[in-house]
């Protein structure tokens, strides 16, 4: 009996500080984490290497990928949430809702300040929409980017931001 008291009394100090230590995720980490005491919120961006905000109304590039189809580059920004998020990035035709890009990621997000969450570099894949003589493209239309995000806790919010999509190196 003696060995087995003596591992509960070496194992004692671990487990009592074990539940202070989950890292933010989980249905107790709430009470525990004042990040997460604030509802969630999340910012619809693009950039490659940073966030970079997007308003109503900007242009954001149709990039031509090197395999020959194209993608319109997003970036996201959390608030109060844990730091792995499921990401549902989505972009739209807005004059008649059709679907150009439907894409879920899982990510472990990069720390942004207090309470803060980033990721750059998502593709929002567009296949082949650039128009030819015979077949209207989606340039220089409004694009719906949208992104709908849910994180560890279940916790979850949406932003979206309808832009124009330009062909890149155009000057619009």
């Amino acid at each position: 009996m003696i060995p087995l008291l003596t591992l509960l009394v070496a194992l004692l100090p671990a487990l009592l500080l074990a539940p202070a230590c989950t890292g933010g995720s989980g249905a107790d980490s709430a009470a525990v984490d004042p990040c997460l005491v604030d509802p969630p919120t999340a910012e619809v961006g693009t950039g490659d290497s940073s966030f970079v905000p997007l308003q109503d109304g900007d242009s954001v590039v149709i990039v031509n990928g090197p395999q020959g189809g194209q993608h319109i580059l997003g970036s996201l920004r959390t608030r109060h949430t844990t730091d792995v998020v499921a990401v549902h990035y989505t972009i739209t035709l807005q004059s008649d809702g059709t679907s150009l890009s439907d894409v879920t990621y899982r990510l472990q997000m990069l720390p942004d300040g207090d309470c803060g969450w980033v990721y750059p570099w998502l593709y929002g894949y567009l296949g082949f929409v650039v128009g030819t003589p015979d077949t209207p493209g989606i340039e220089d239309q409004p694009v719906i980017m949208r992104m709908d995000i849910e994180d560890q806790d279940g916790r979850q919010a949406s932003d979206q931001v309808i832009v124009t999509a330009v062909l890149q190196g155009s000057s619009g």
